[in-house]
């Protein structure tokens, strides 16, 4: 059930982003979801570098347009519209790197 919630909620916000929306409220409110349900473990500065953590186990189940669509959120909760984040890391909650983000390309590089 938790999949079908978040896929649902992280597609939605990638059609979005892929129109050049960005309502922040919204990506918000998305993101605190997401929280909640245990999806997504929080986020912080680690070592200089914007690091969104996330249950790995659910990580792993996801495709990769739910994935580019939930950093796309996080770029528009984090920044608003017309702002790029330049790189953020998605990691599980040991800080392990699982993926980056490349806001200039808008583009994801999945490593695990």
């Amino acid at each position: 059930m938790r999949i079908i919630l978040f896929t649902a909620m992280m597609t939605l916000a990638l059609v979005s982003a892929q129109a050049s929306e960005c309502d922040k409220a919204d990506a918000i409110d998305r993101l605190q979801q997401a929280e909640q349900a245990g999806l997504m473990l929080g986020y912080k500065m680690d070592q200089g570098k914007p690091t969104l953590y996330v249950d790995r186990a659910t990580w792993n189940q996801l495709n990769i347009t739910t994935r580019t669509g939930m950093a796309r959120t996080f770029q528009c909760a984090a920044l608003g519209e017309g702002q790029v984040l330049k790189k953020l890391f998605i990691a599980d909650k040991g800080g392990l790197t699982l993926a980056e983000w490349d806001g200039i390309k808008g583009s994801l590089n999945v490593v695990r």
